[in-house]
């Protein structure tokens, strides 16, 4: 491999935010604390009204930048602020609830200064679940000793192979905390990603820089905290997918694996995978009224008749379906059981 010589001051942390001062506040710790030092960070404010400034100026001995936008013109506008203002080689588009592990960055710098011609390092992350009253910077099963494993996923300006990878809990990563060089970052047309995949946009996005250049993958999950909550945006039902984002997301997962031998040759497997996600995405991420219109099989139904999904993957997810409905039916049963013995129990007193 070819060796480039990087410094901290050519990576820039971008974190966008908006009325989330406490979140925010960890975030800015974990960043503040890595092993590494001496690294541009600008906080991209959309129109907050609580006392995010107050808590980006708490900062202010660790040089934070404080940018704050006129008017709230949504995520999009204000990444979009995030790509004017960006000038360091490569930039991190850092979400204002997730939180770095301290040698994260100093993981980066080994990346950047080891392998050659690095479009993005993304990272394996690790899920948990916060309460407004749960502030504290890292989750409680976090382990402040514990190194980061120095282990790569390495896809040599591969897409097919890159989003077979993010179909793999064992290298999926996510767009928040992923480090894009910055000419690539600043060319992005995020409007129209936005527009094609909605709230969705994350993996496409992706998939298409690691077509500019090699993509690296952090092996490590405890890289980035993701922080689920009752306030994120990808929960919320008014910024759901529609019913085209939601197909368009499946076909280029389609496109992309069966274009290249290296992947095309596990169809059948990545097929599962595939429905697996779409399931989960038509759960989590489409829009009710999209929901509420049509049931699941009918979007995989149509993915098959134009050629995206094979009948077996239909009949798999029928299966599933089947085996989830009479999992559920059981729980309901004993639920209804354990009721009806309380019941007993409360008017026998």
């Amino acid at each position: 491999m070819q060796h480039s010589q990087f410094c901290p001051q050519d990576i820039e942390i971008l974190v966008t935010t908006y009325n989330r001062a406490a979140y925010l506040k960890a975030a800015l710790t974990s960043i503040v604390n890595q092993t590494i030092k001496g690294i541009p960070i600008t906080v991209l404010d959309n129109a907050s009204t609580d006392n995010t400034q107050a808590i980006v100026e708490s900062f202010g001995h660790h040089k934070v930048i404080y940018s704050r936008a006129r008017e709230n013109g949504g995520g999009i506008a204000n990444a979009k602020r995030g790509q004017a203002l960006a000038h360091a080689r490569y930039v991190m588009l850092l979400h204002d609830d997730d939180i770095l592990h301290p040698q994260f960055l100093e993981r980066v710098l080994q990346c950047l200064n080891y392998f050659s011609d690095v479009a993005l390092i993304a990272s394996r992350f690790t899920r948990f679940w916060s309460r407004p009253d749960e502030l504290s910077v890292y989750p409680e099963f976090y382990k402040p000793s514990k190194n980061l494993r120095q282990r790569y996923f390495f896809f040599q300006n591969d897409p097919s192979s890159f989003a077979a990878g993010l179909l793999w809990p064992k290298s999926q990563s996510c767009v928040s905390g992923m480090v894009v060089r910055n000419d690539l970052f600043k060319t992005v047309d995020l409007d129209a990603l936005s527009y094609d995949y909605g709230k969705n946009m994350d993996w496409p996005y992706m998939i298409g820089l690691s077509s500019m250049g090699n993509a690296i993958v952090v092996e490590d999950p405890s890289s980035l905290f993701y922080r689920i909550h009752e306030g994120q945006d990808s929960l919320c039902d008014n910024t759901g997918v529609t019913a085209d984002q939601f197909l368009r997301w499946g076909k280029l997962f389609y496109r992309k694996l069966i274009e290249s031998a290296n992947t095309s040759r596990y169809r059948g497997l990545f097929d599962r995978k595939i429905v697996d996600l779409l399931s989960y995405n038509y759960r989590m991420f489409l829009a009710s009224s999209h929901r509420n219109a049509h049931p699941l099989h009918e979007y995989l139904e149509q993915l098959h008749h134009e050629g995206f999904l094979t009948r077996e993957a239909l009949v798999y997810s029928q299966r599933k379906q089947n085996l989830i409905n009479r999992i559920r039916s059981l729980r309901i049963r004993f639920s209804n059981r354990i009721n009806l013995s309380t019941m007993l129990v409360d008017l026998s007193r």
